[in-house]
Protein backbone atom coordinates (compact mmCIF):
# COMPACT_ATOMS: atom_id res chain seq x y z
CA UNK A 1 0.00 0.00 0.00
CA UNK A 2 1.44 3.51 -1.06
CA UNK A 3 1.07 6.31 1.55
CA UNK A 4 1.19 9.97 0.87
CA UNK A 5 3.31 10.63 3.82
CA UNK A 6 4.39 14.62 4.29
CA UNK A 7 7.33 16.13 5.92
CA UNK A 8 8.08 19.42 7.49
CA UNK A 9 10.58 20.23 9.68
CA UNK A 10 10.69 20.70 13.39
CA UNK A 11 11.20 23.94 15.35
CA UNK A 12 11.73 24.77 18.93
CA UNK A 13 7.82 24.43 19.68
CA UNK A 14 8.39 20.71 18.40
CA UNK A 15 10.19 19.54 21.36
CA UNK A 16 8.12 17.09 22.88
CA UNK A 17 7.03 15.62 19.55
CA UNK A 18 11.02 15.28 18.68
CA UNK A 19 11.06 13.57 22.54
CA UNK A 20 8.61 11.13 21.35
CA UNK A 21 9.81 10.29 18.12
CA UNK A 22 13.69 10.25 18.81
CA UNK A 23 12.59 7.69 22.26
CA UNK A 24 10.61 5.57 19.97
CA UNK A 25 13.83 5.27 17.60
CA UNK A 26 16.36 4.72 20.53
CA UNK A 27 13.64 1.97 22.03
CA UNK A 28 13.69 0.18 18.26
CA UNK A 29 17.10 0.52 17.08
CA UNK A 30 19.36 1.20 19.94
CA UNK A 31 22.62 -0.17 18.84
CA UNK A 32 22.02 2.17 15.79
CA UNK A 33 22.46 5.50 17.36
CA UNK A 34 25.28 6.93 19.26
CA UNK A 35 23.21 7.75 22.27
CA UNK A 36 21.89 5.67 25.15
CA UNK A 37 18.40 5.97 25.71
CA UNK A 38 19.46 6.35 29.08
CA UNK A 39 21.04 9.59 28.57
CA UNK A 40 18.07 10.83 26.13
CA UNK A 41 15.82 10.26 28.55
CA UNK A 42 18.24 12.89 31.29
CA UNK A 43 17.83 15.53 28.69
CA UNK A 44 15.57 18.51 29.63
CA UNK A 45 12.90 20.38 27.14
CA UNK A 46 15.54 23.46 27.06
CA UNK A 47 18.40 20.88 25.70
CA UNK A 48 15.68 19.43 22.98
CA UNK A 49 15.05 22.83 21.68
CA UNK A 50 18.42 23.73 21.27
CA UNK A 51 19.03 20.62 19.47
CA UNK A 52 16.20 21.39 17.41
CA UNK A 53 17.87 25.17 17.23
CA UNK A 54 21.15 23.94 16.03
CA UNK A 55 20.40 21.46 13.63
CA UNK A 56 17.81 20.67 10.89
CA UNK A 57 15.43 17.90 11.76
CA UNK A 58 13.05 16.30 9.50
CA UNK A 59 10.18 14.30 10.45
CA UNK A 60 7.63 12.41 8.06
CA UNK A 61 4.17 12.14 9.20
CA UNK A 62 1.62 9.54 8.06
CA UNK A 63 -1.86 12.23 8.70
CA UNK A 64 -0.85 13.94 12.23
CA UNK A 65 1.74 10.84 13.54
CA UNK A 66 5.45 11.36 13.10
CA UNK A 67 7.02 8.33 11.36
CA UNK A 68 10.09 8.48 10.90
CA UNK A 69 13.46 11.14 10.83
CA UNK A 70 16.36 12.40 10.20
CA UNK A 71 18.74 15.09 10.90
CA UNK A 72 21.54 17.28 9.51
CA UNK A 73 23.80 20.03 10.01
CA UNK A 74 26.98 21.72 8.64
CA UNK A 75 30.38 20.21 9.10
CA UNK A 76 32.80 22.46 10.20
CA UNK A 77 36.43 22.62 8.64
CA UNK A 78 39.00 20.62 8.00
CA UNK A 79 35.93 19.77 5.12
CA UNK A 80 35.15 22.44 2.12
CA UNK A 81 32.30 24.52 2.47
CA UNK A 82 29.32 22.70 1.97
CA UNK A 83 29.17 19.34 3.74
CA UNK A 84 26.84 18.36 5.73
CA UNK A 85 26.20 15.32 8.03
CA UNK A 86 23.42 13.38 8.10
CA UNK A 87 22.48 11.63 11.12
CA UNK A 88 19.24 10.01 13.54
CA UNK A 89 18.13 8.81 10.26
CA UNK A 90 15.18 6.01 11.55
CA UNK A 91 11.96 4.93 10.13
CA UNK A 92 8.89 3.59 12.25
CA UNK A 93 9.33 -0.64 11.69
CA UNK A 94 5.40 -0.67 10.48
CA UNK A 95 6.60 2.07 7.80
CA UNK A 96 9.85 0.84 6.45
CA UNK A 97 10.28 -0.25 2.46
CA UNK A 98 8.28 2.76 1.35
CA UNK A 99 10.96 5.12 0.56
CA UNK A 100 10.57 7.47 3.39
CA UNK A 101 13.82 7.69 4.30
CA UNK A 102 15.03 8.49 0.86
CA UNK A 103 12.24 11.30 0.55
CA UNK A 104 13.82 12.68 4.07
CA UNK A 105 17.36 12.34 2.96
CA UNK A 106 16.49 14.37 0.16
CA UNK A 107 14.89 16.91 1.93
CA UNK A 108 17.98 17.25 3.77
CA UNK A 109 20.49 17.55 1.29
CA UNK A 110 20.30 21.14 -0.85
CA UNK A 111 21.46 20.86 -4.26
CA UNK A 112 25.09 21.41 -4.35
CA UNK A 113 25.87 20.13 -1.23
CA UNK A 114 28.35 17.32 -0.11
CA UNK A 115 26.68 14.77 1.88
CA UNK A 116 28.33 12.48 4.90
CA UNK A 117 27.19 9.88 7.06
CA UNK A 118 28.29 7.30 9.48
CA UNK A 119 26.26 3.93 9.50
CA UNK A 120 27.21 0.45 11.75
CA UNK A 121 28.95 -1.74 9.27
CA UNK A 122 26.60 -4.47 10.30
CA UNK A 123 23.22 -2.58 9.25
CA UNK A 124 23.25 -3.89 5.61
CA UNK A 125 19.72 -2.65 4.59
CA UNK A 126 20.84 1.18 5.64
CA UNK A 127 24.32 0.82 3.56
CA UNK A 128 21.97 -0.35 0.86
CA UNK A 129 19.80 3.04 0.89
CA UNK A 130 22.54 5.16 1.20
CA UNK A 131 24.48 3.39 -1.72
CA UNK A 132 20.83 3.68 -3.92
CA UNK A 133 21.04 7.58 -3.01
CA UNK A 134 24.56 7.82 -4.23
CA UNK A 135 27.10 7.38 -0.81
CA UNK A 136 29.91 5.92 -1.56
CA UNK A 137 32.01 4.54 1.25
CA UNK A 138 35.12 6.73 1.42
CA UNK A 139 38.06 6.59 4.20
CA UNK A 140 37.03 8.78 7.36
CA UNK A 141 38.65 11.95 8.00
CA UNK A 142 40.34 12.10 11.21
CA UNK A 143 37.29 13.97 12.88
CA UNK A 144 34.68 11.34 12.07
CA UNK A 145 34.13 9.00 14.71
CA UNK A 146 33.67 5.64 13.12
CA UNK A 147 32.47 3.30 15.58
CA UNK A 148 28.86 3.14 17.79
CA UNK A 149 29.33 5.29 20.96
CA UNK A 150 26.34 2.69 22.47
CA UNK A 151 28.09 -0.58 22.08
CA UNK A 152 32.16 0.44 20.25
CA UNK A 153 30.55 -1.25 16.44
CA UNK A 154 32.52 -0.44 14.29
CA UNK A 155 31.12 2.10 11.27
CA UNK A 156 31.49 2.73 8.27
CA UNK A 157 31.74 6.65 6.65
CA UNK A 158 30.21 7.55 3.24
CA UNK A 159 29.67 10.56 1.62
CA UNK A 160 27.59 11.35 -2.00
CA UNK A 161 28.99 14.25 -3.67
CA UNK A 162 26.62 17.24 -4.93
CA UNK A 163 24.44 16.03 -7.61
CA UNK A 164 24.92 17.55 -11.01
Amino acid sequence: MTHNHSIRRLTTADHLLWRAVRRAALVDAPAQFDEPLAEFDERDDADLQASLQRNTVLAAFDKDNPVAIAACHPVAAPRPAGFLRLFSIWVHPAHRGQGIADKLIEHCIPTGKHAELLVRADNTPAIRAYERLGFITAPAPDDAKCFCATDNAPGIYMLRPPAP
